[in-house]
């Protein structure tokens, strides 16, 4: 749909996909969810994410455009958003469909979605990845799902406990609800100690399961665990140097631009490199 700007306007059910191009020259894959605005100059897409910090962004099942405001309905929670012809979220009438009162704080940004090589620095070979089941593959289980959550939401407990660790972030497959039967889970943890991780005992507050594998992927470092349920664990270390953005490492743009969910970020240092990575 476009407005009075001649802005493109278009919502997404479950995944989109997209080429940016790379500076050796190569192009590489990018996944995002939700809501996306092309101007007619052919530039870099703005995405919605940034802009709705207290909204999750599966999918977008309504879309409205008019001249000077878009309306936006986003699954999971179903609540209206308005945004107006800046690209900024003029209101939130927040009210989801189990009618639950929600706040989100609107704010400036170019929204994007974004995930590893080790995913973390292991992509930098890479000029394309595509982690979703094939057509006709089975989702993740119903039990396997409850699993992977309760990993994800232990890990984000943890690190936000502890004051060297300045960012966490889920990549991979079920970063971008691309994850099947067969996907490890992905996540990045950056810290401004990392002498403290050089020993596995920290793991044990995790209770990940069996450590299976320790290797060192440049500025990140691999923790592959497995879980009693038979879940993949890829817990990759690393300092915050991984996300610098002056400039942006070719390998960790390829991670953010694959597919990120940030999970904890206490300076705000993630939410800057996923703009960059999209500017």
């Amino acid at each position: 749909m476009t407005d009075a700007r001649r802005n493109i306007w278009i919502s997404y059910f479950d995944e989109s996909n997209y080429w940016f191009p790379n500076p050796d020259g190569t192009r590489s894959f990018g996944l995002e969810i939700g809501l996306a605005r092309w101007g007619d100059d052919g530039g870099s897409p703005w995405f919605v994410w940034d802009e709705t910090p207290g909204v999750v962004w599966c999918d977008c099942y309504a879309l409205n455009v008019g001249d000077a405001l878009v309306h936006a309905c986003p699954y999971t929670d179903f609540p209206m958003v308005t945004i107006d012809a800046n690209g900024h979220v003029a209101g939130l009438a927040v009210t989801g469909h189990c009618g639950c009162k929600r706040t989100a704080t609107p704010r400036g940004g170019t929204g994007t979605r974004s995930a590893p090589p080790t995913r973390a620095n292991r992509g930098a070979k890479m000029t394309q990845r595509d982690e979703r089941p094939a057509p006709g593959s089975a989702a993740v289980p119903a039990e396997g799902a409850v699993d992977v959550e309760n990993v994800i939401a232990r890990v984000t407990r943890w690190a936000a406990e502890r004051d060297d660790v300045l960012g966490l972030l889920l990549v991979g497959s079920y970063a971008r609800d691309a994850a099947g039967p067969g996907s490890d889970l992905d996540l990045i943890l950056l810290t401004k100690e990392t002498d403290r991780y050089a020993d596995d005992t920290w793991a044990d507050e995790l209770n990940l399961g069996e450590l299976t594998r320790v290797q060192s992927w440049g500025p990140i470092t691999e923790r592959r665990f497995l879980t009693d349920a038979g879940l993949e664990v890829e817990l990759n270390i690393g300092s915050p140097d991984w996300a610098r953005i002056d400039p942006v490492d070719p390998g960790t743009r390829r991670v953010v631009t694959d597919g990120v969910r940030i999970l904890h970020d206490p300076e705000g240092a993630l939410t800057q490199l996923r703009r960059a990575c999209h500017s």
